[in-house]
């Protein structure tokens, strides 16, 4: 996970998108006389196009068969990076009329390094599945028919949108996830790995930062009353462990509470990273026959029930955090504690497994 120390910013506002033919417009030159929207960034075109009255679900936009430009004004000087955590799905980036970078898979973050002197526009260019793909060819050991068009087993992205009957006819195009621009003039923490085990009744969780240059500080992680000063491993790592005498177990809310602590990481008093962990043991029951299959959380066998997990906005992919606190207690009040996220749609957001973990919902990612 790549976290921003503060001072990055996200670039939420605005944006606005258009439509128009695939290959009508290469650069962001050529844009001009384009009939852009104002938008939200993250989200998707189809979003864009519903909420200005532009959408008919019996004749909707062909996007796959489209290129969709978004673009936002961004200003500054000196060093800094952007950050794009997904884009779906064939992407150019430029500043101003420059390409920065291309990306093929919605699930991978890009990055790219640029120098501001002032104002600039920054363009992405999502190409039509055509131009995306043309040139990938191979023999196919099976032709996938509920998803369309059968293209899409060369490109990492989602079948969303390209199943008929199972979902709506809005493919997922766009900057779905969010946008940064950050200074690269300070250290900034490029990586927080944390692992939570027990041992005995403690708690004991395993810290690693990783910055993109040597902090001028020590890093700290504290959880309660408890915290520790992590041990430097070279000029821009470091790790250690936190112990957390007789922890409160995590459980499925089945079987007991979903109990959490809050880990913040901090660098000379301020905080720069915070999650919430819990503890608790997994283990795979066989069975008096060696031949089953069975989960045990914290020694109890837990009978796993639940259904698939299909996202509450499969148009613009994100999460209301009204709406999933609304799925989740109903999904408690239901007797869920097992979740399914199906590989057909799009790795959930990060509030989404929060949810889970304070809900005490167990998840079976594909």
């Amino acid at each position: 996970m790549n976290v921003a120390l503060p001072g990055a910013k996200s670039l939420d506002a605005g944006w606005r998108m258009a439509v128009c033919d695939a290959g009508a417009a290469t650069l962001p030159s050529a844009t001009a006389d384009l009939d852009w929207l104002p938008t939200r960034v993250p989200g998707t075109a189809a979003q864009a196009l519903i909420e200005a009255g532009r959408w008919d679900w019996g004749n909707p936009v062909p996007l796959d068969a489209s290129d969709v430009w978004y673009e936002c004004a961004i200003a500054g000087h000196g060093a800094h990076r952007l950050s794009f955590d997904g884009l779906a799905t064939f992407a150019s980036v430029f500043l101003d009329d420059v390409l920065l970078l291309q990306s093929d898979n919605m699930f991978v973050p890009r990055h790219a390094d640029v120098t501001l002197a002032g104002s600039h526009r920054l363009s992405i260019r999502f190409r039509s599945i055509a131009d995306g793909v043309a040139g990938r060819k191979g023999r196919a050991r099976w032709r996938p028919r509920m998803i369309q068009p059968s293209e899409l087993r060369f490109v990492r992205t989602s079948a969303l949108g390209r199943m008929p009957g199972f979902a709506p006819p809005a493919p997922p195009v766009g900057p779905w996830r969010g946008v940064r621009l950050e200074s690269l003039e300070a250290a900034r923490l490029l990586e927080c790995v944390v692992a939570a085990r027990l041992d005995g009744d403690d708690g004991v969780i395993e810290a690693r930062l990783r910055f993109d240059r040597a902090p001028h500080a020590t890093p700290m992680i504290s959880c309660g009353e408890a915290q520790v000063a992590l041990a430097r491993a070279s000029d821009m790592e470091f790790s250690g462990e936190l112990r957390i005498a007789g922890a409160r177990r995590w459980a499925p809310h089945t079987h007991g509470r979903p109990d959490l602590y809050d880990l913040v990481a901090s660098l000379d008093g301020v905080e720069i990273d915070r999650r919430r962990i819990g503890f608790r043991t997994i283990e795979i029951d066989r069975g008096a026959d060696g031949e089953g299959f069975g989960l045990r959380i914290n020694g109890q066998h837990v009978f796993c029930r639940g259904a698939v997990w299909t996202q509450i906005d499969p148009v613009g992919l994100q999460n209301d955090p009204a709406a999933l606190a609304r799925a989740m207690a109903l999904a408690v009040e239901a007797g869920v504690n097992m979740f399914r996220v199906g590989g057909t749609g799009v790795y959930e957001t990060n509030e989404f497994y929060q949810a889970c973990d304070a809900a005490g919902i167990l998840v079976w990612q594909d």
